[in-house]
């Protein structure tokens, strides 16, 4: 399904903000998964790890941003 980048840049920020929340929200995460090769969540990986968590990015490996790849703890 191709989304137009409009809906897709909502779709990124929601991801974004419910993933913030958890570490708002002291919720007791230790593993994130994203389901995603996109550079744009980049930052997002960054902040994560920051904190400790630990994130694995789930992906076609061919296509996702090679930074975002590198900045995980596995990328499968």
């Amino acid at each position: 399904m191709r989304l137009n980048n409009f809906t897709k840049n909502l779709a990124d920020m929601q991801i974004v903000v419910d993933t913030m929340e958890t570490l708002v929200d002291n919720q007791e995460f230790g593993i994130y998964v994203l389901l995603t090769g996109d550079r744009d969540f980049t930052p997002l990986v960054q902040t994560l790890r920051k904190r400790g968590k630990y994130v694995i990015g789930a992906g076609l490996k061919h296509t996702a941003s090679r930074s975002f790849v590198n900045l995980c703890d596995e990328y499968i």
